[in-house]
């Protein structure tokens, strides 16, 4: 039988799963202190600035692991972990596991079939823009009309394509100061 996509992961490539799916999901701490729904009563708001560190943090795991796979693991712990986080839209957090393992995918796909190395700054705005797409799942749930939200759904997706290419910044200072090596799947 013939598969037609193979995960490898080593323990190590494990560990920094959990630690960059844990590292992600704490930014949603952040809106205690600043939340900006209770400033805009929009739902998702607070997505500005969250997913703009949360797609930076992913996208470095992304790159530190350089494998496929990486990108959906990383996002579906990143959401189970969001999920015990006791902050952020509640009831509508579990819905997020398995779109975030969708989109997650499609970004291991492009990297896949692309041959590109988590240096691409296209994929990178195309994963950003995924993870701003998880305020459209949470104001839809919340019945929020699409002229109110979509300004903010469009502002959450440039952010995380902006974390995420900032994310690319971030490699390559961790690759040239020789911290990671640069690791390409065969």
């Amino acid at each position: 039988m013939r598969t037609l996509f193979k995960i490898s992961l080593s323990s190590r490539d494990i560990a920094l799963i959990a630690v960059f799916g844990a590292l992600s999901a704490f930014p949603l701490l952040l809106t205690n202190a600043f939340n900006l729904v209770a400033l805009t009563h929009i739902p998702g708001t607070n997505g500005i600035y969250v997913q703009f560190i949360t797609a930076l943090i992913i996208w470095v795991g992304i790159g530190v692991i350089g494998k496929f796979g990486s990108a959906m693991t990383i996002s579906v712990v990143s959401s189970i972990v969001e999920v015990i986080i006791p902050d952020g839209p509640g009831i509508v957090k579990p819905l997020l596991i398995p779109f975030n393992m969708v989109t997650g995918f499609i970004v291991d796909l492009m990297l896949l079939k692309s041959r590109s190395s988590a240096s691409n700054r296209l994929i990178a705005g195309f994963f950003g823009i995924f993870r701003g797409l998880q305020t459209l799942v949470v104001q839809t749930f919340f019945g929020i009309p699409i002229h109110v939200g979509l300004p903010v759904v469009a502002v959450v997706c440039i952010s995380g394509a902006i974390g995420a290419n900032v994310g690319i910044q971030v490699l390559k200072r961790l690759y040239s100061s020789g911290m990671i090596v640069l690791r390409r799947e065969a």
